[in-house]
């Protein structure tokens, strides 16, 4: 009986110490369950924050570049020249991009920080004006375009750049990358020699957009432009815009090519100083003014704006998005807004 009684007492004690591992068991589980939902709800409370920062960038910018009009569509800066509204790179829309840097730290809202700025796409070439007019705010297809024709300026102009800015050891020539970009956004898909057979033969396979692009980086789809190609030309094209590229905003590249086509010469530094601000303004000395295809004045801006929390520790997030946005003048029409997002991406 005494023995029995033993035994009793010994399975008693090894089911408390099954209850008790069970129950540490469970205890550590939750505990770790707890930790982990409290770490994915504190990521994603970080990762609205740099959305929301980043947001905020976007709207301040948008607001930077609508003030910069006044009610009658005027510039508030004195840098009106003979009757036009120029946008150089001294304004505060421009510089702003200076100081919203990570060597300048950025700029703190909350516990993040906001990097990013405003970029002029007036001061790039729109690449659609190769199969393109723009008119009305609208692109209309160009008739009866000659891909062996020196006549087609905007052909020539990209040619001339693409040539200036590509390395020398590329596979493909420049008039073979700006003739592949015509058959890419032309209507008509006989012209060029990169039609839908190529592209069909890729893999996965697609077809030509035969349509304007709506992002610079749908280049990377048209045959001969690598990534190689594309890092070296991205910056100097847009698919928005005038015809006329701001001459006081535009890159070297740009202008020299540009000028190349239409003067016939290249621009000294110098020269090139003395044409920004206003290449129509007799007060400088010009004895000729630049050739036409150069403006002053810029409504088409791209936007990139960083939200970042945490930055350099461990759990850094950051958050990008990027818009592209027209000026519009001011209006009574309530359906014209100020600034039109054009584009709107997040990333």
């Amino acid at each position: 009986m005494r023995g029995l009684l033993k035994n009793q007492k010994g399975i008693a004690l090894l089911v408390v110490l099954m209850v008790i591992a069970i129950l540490a068991a469970v205890i550590v589980e939750f505990s770790y369950s707890a930790r982990v939902n409290l770490h994915i709800v504190a990521n994603h409370k970080d990762e609205l924050k740099t959305y929301y920062i980043a947001r905020a960038g976007i709207e301040a910018s948008k607001a930077l570049l609508q003030y910069d009009l006044d009610k009658d569509g005027r510039k508030r800066v004195d840098y009106i020249v003979t009757g036009e509204d120029a946008d150089p790179e001294t304004e505060t829309w421009s510089q702003v991009r200076l100081l919203t840097t990570t060597e300048f730290g950025g700029v703190p809202i909350g516990d993040g920080i906001l990097v990013g700025g405003i970029t002029d796409e007036s001061s790039k070439i729109n690449i659609n004006l190769l199969a393109y007019t723009y008119e009305d705010g609208k692109h209309k297809p160009k008739e009866n375009i000659d891909l062996k024709s020196d006549k087609n300026s905007a052909r020539t102009i990209v040619i001339k750049l693409l040539d200036n800015v590509l390395p020398d050891d590329i596979d493909v020539e420049p008039v073979d990358i700006a003739n592949n970009i015509i058959d890419w956004i032309d209507v008509d898909d006989d012209d060029g020699d990169a039609g839908d057979d190529y592209y069909q033969g890729l893999i996965p396979p697609y077809e030509c957009k035969d349509a304007p692009i709506n992002s610079i980086s749908e280049l990377k789809m048209v045959r001969g432009i690598n990534d190689t190609v594309y890092e070296k030309i991205e910056k100097y094209f847009t698919p928005y815009g005038e015809a006329n590229v701001n001459i006081n905003t535009a890159s070297f590249e740009v202008i020299q090519a540009i000028n190349d086509v239409h003067e016939g010469k290249l621009l000294s530094e110098e020269e090139l100083d003395n044409f920004r601000l206003s290449p129509y303004d007799p007060e400088r000395g010009h004895k000729t003014s630049i050739s036409s295809p150069f403006g002053v004045a810029s409504n088409y801006f791209s936007i990139e704006c960083i939200g970042i929390v945490n930055l350099g520790k461990k759990t850094e997030y950051a958050k990008t998005i990027k818009a592209i946005v027209k000026r519009n003048k001011p209006s009574s029409d309530e359906d014209i807004p100020p600034i039109e997002v054009l584009s709107w991406r997040v990333e």
